[in-house]
């Protein structure tokens, strides 16, 4: 499975409105033996904010933490 899918996937699962923290989601995706590669997560997050194009600010940033999906509000 793609990492930017299986990334989204888990985030989305349990995540809306709350915070994916970094080591969540890097062992989540890639194992224990990655829960230190903070960068790495950071590059697929990136690849996954240019496939979402203009849903892409709905994928907020906490700094130092991880991430949030937020909700779309219409």
């Amino acid at each position: 499975m793609e990492c930017s899918f299986k990334i989204c996937a888990d985030a989305t699962d349990a995540l809306v409105g709350r915070v994916a923290t970094h080591r969540m989601l890097l062992q989540s995706v890639w194992g224990l033996a990655h829960v230190e590669d903070v960068q790495y997560l950071r590059v697929h997050i990136n690849h996954l904010r240019q496939k979402l194009g203009p849903a892409a600010p709905l994928l907020r940033t906490e700094p130092a933490v991880g991430y949030r999906l937020i909700e779309e509000t219409t």
